[in-house]
């Protein structure tokens, strides 16, 4: 009888993992009516300001929330590194933005899709669909790698496995500088139009509900 019981108990329990787990990759969650987005974004200085993700929730269906996780002047290992800290937030989905600071050393262009690799793969792992945002215009900025930033964007584009990709070119002149109405000052970070402009790309490209 003993045996019974605990076979029972073994078995319910197995039973509660496979339904919490398939409530998770259905997108269920409590804090968020149905139907409604549990957006996370993930990325360096770009992100850090949590412009963009405010801006975005307004795209979004109703009751939607949004969370910046930033992280100034962080190349792609670290930004990887706390994939596992959004997770944990348990989003329904995830806008990866990262690999600028890295693209002025060496090989770097393999670095950030080594690393934007490893994030969309653990991502899908936990259930959360990824949208992945091309590297954003910076090419008049200093120590830039022009063939770097466009070696991961196409590999964006045309090879990740992300679920979304977001381009980039609307805040890009001819020579994917950063155009002068969405420059913060430095070539590189946005001012609050351009941080506007990313954030209803990435809803228009990503998350058109509507």
């Amino acid at each position: 009888m003993k045996d019974v019981t605990q076979l029972l108990i073994y078995a319910a329990a197995g039973g509660l993992v496979i339904f919490l787990g398939s409530r998770v990759l259905a997108g269920f969650h409590q804090d968020i009516p149905p139907g409604a987005r549990k957006v996370a974004c993930l990325g360096d200085s770009l992100t850090a300001s949590g412009i963009y993700a405010k801006q975005l929730k307004q795209y979004l269906p109703p009751g939607s929330i949004t969370k910046s996780y930033g992280y100034v002047g962080k190349g792609s290992g670290y930004v990887y590194n706390k994939l596992s800290k959004v997770l944990a937030w348990e989003p329904t989905d995830i806008v990866i933005l990262a690999g600028v600071n890295d693209l002025p050393h060496a090989g770097g262009s393999a670095t950030v899709i080594k690393n934007l690799e490893k994030m969309y793969a653990e991502a899908h792992v936990a259930g959360v669909r990824v949208v992945a945002v091309q590297l954003t215009p910076w090419l008049c900025y200093h120590n830039t790698n022009p063939n770097g930033t466009f070696v991961v964007n196409n590999w964006i584009e045309n090879d990740s496995t992300a679920d979304a990709v977001v381009s980039t070119w609307s805040l890009a002149d001819a020579e994917y500088c950063l155009l002068n109405e969405y420059d913060g000052g430095d070539g590189l970070h946005l001012n609050k139009a351009g941080q506007h402009v990313l954030a209803q790309t990435i809803a228009d490209q990503a998350f058109d509900w509507r």
